[in-house]
């Protein structure tokens, strides 16, 4: 039983070490060339709809509730219910419409493949075709 126990806790403690890193993506025409933790914050909980140089942002999030998830966590410092309350209550006042939510990492790459001025993030590297990163934030 103790050679059982001794490999559930290894299984464990192995699999925190195999998080990756968040990238936060763009198009790589867009001007921008990276961004800080905080203007990512304000881009995300609606504090500003622009990127640092001005020009509007399209912000989309992922659908894969893990990725989400760790992203809200590191990214922002909250919960996903807290987001999700803070999102719905921005929405109901009229103040902003929902994100953009793709389910697919393929349907990400192709929305910010295709505007200059879409915002995401990804747990994978871009490749260096019509992608660039602004920002890696690390578990």
């Amino acid at each position: 039983m103790n050679i059982l126990s001794a490999f559930t806790l290894t299984i464990i403690f192995l699999s925190g070490l195999c998080r990756a890193d968040i990238y936060v993506i763009t198009h790589r025409d867009n001007p921008v060339q990276s961004i800080n933790e905080t203007q990512l914050k304000d881009l995300y909980l609606a504090r500003s709809q622009t990127f640092p140089n001005g020009e509007s942002a399209i912000i989309y999030e992922a659908g894969d509730d893990e990725l989400r998830a760790r992203f809200i966590r590191l990214a922002l410092g909250m919960r996903v219910r807290q987001f999700d309350a803070y999102w719905a209550r921005l929405v109901f006042a009229g103040r902003v419409l929902p994100l953009n939510n793709v389910q697919q990492e393929a349907q990400l790459l192709d929305h910010i493949s295709n505007n200059i001025y879409a915002i995401g993030y990804i747990d994978t590297l871009a490749s260096a075709g019509l992608l660039k990163t602004l920002l890696v934030i690390q578990e």
